[in-house]
């Protein structure tokens, strides 16, 4: 999963350098102290932040207020055909279920009890050891 998550982070980096969006100096020129509060946010909201700084979504092609998520998925749909085809699965488990805390969360849909936490944990921990996707549901 980490590798596509690279692989989508890259493209759209490509996306970014060739100036797809905006040019190399508005991209320079762009205040990054915004950026600590939308990752500090997404910490804890993850995909669901919204973006409401009209210099960084003109930077990303975009306009109007976006959630994190909603530009992941723009930005998958305009480069999707350059990933390979194993990356995709993965980057559309996020996109459609979030990320891997929002995804625990989800399965352990408010019911913090030791038994729930072990039995969400322990299928955590199958899926990484045999290499699978852990699921919201």
């Amino acid at each position: 999963m980490d590798l596509s998550i690279a692989a989508l982070t890259s493209e759209l980096i490509k996306k970014l350098y060739n100036e797809t969006f905006v040019s190399i100096e508005e991209l320079n020129s762009i205040d990054v102290s915004y950026l600590k509060s939308v990752l500090l946010d997404s910490i804890v909201h993850g995909r669901a932040v919204k973006i409401d700084s009209e210099e960084y979504l003109r930077a990303l092609g975009l306009s109007g207020k976006q959630t994190i998520g909603e530009i992941w998925e723009h930005h998958y749909g305009l480069v999707s055909e350059n990933l390979n085809p194993g990356f995709k699965s993965g980057i559309e488990v996020i996109l459609q279920e979030g990320t891997l805390s929002e995804r625990i969360l989800s399965r352990i849909a408010g019911d913090f009890r030791r038994e729930k936490l072990l039995e969400v944990y322990g299928c955590l921990a199958d899926c990484l050891a045999t290499g699978k996707i852990f699921h919201a549901h």
